[in-house]
């Protein structure tokens, strides 16, 4: 999962050149292209979250962290990131159990 994710990462912001104005949408563009090229792997009983955050690359140092409560045996993630000369891209997909999702084991925040 994280080769599609990065291979969609690279197809989609390769050329791109880092606008604050147009990086809100660029990075709901992407992240529905992420989502929509997993669902195509058609996993029916699991939910797909997928984040993706851009950003103005300048030097500057970023640290990002996600933590879940959810049940190991049946969710999982995939994250990975991307950089041009110009901007950089981490993304991440939560991949949670349909069927196990409305326990109290399932919460997720994104900090």
């Amino acid at each position: 999962i994280e080769r599609r994710i990065q291979g969609l990462l690279e197809g989609l912001l390769e050329s791109e050149k880092y606008d604050p104005e147009s990086a809100p949408g660029l990075s709901v563009t992407v992240a529905n292209a992420i989502r929509n090229d997993l669902k195509s792997m058609e996993t029916p009983r699991y939910k797909l979250i997928c984040h993706v955050t851009l950003g103005q690359k300048s030097g500057q140092h970023l640290a990002m962290a996600s933590r879940c409560i959810w049940n190991d045996k049946y969710d999982t993630f995939a994250s990975t990131t991307f950089q041009n000369s110009t901007l950089f891209a981490a993304a991440t997909v939560y991949i949670v159990s349909l069927s196990e999702m409305f326990d109290s084991e399932h919460l997720c925040f994104i900090i």
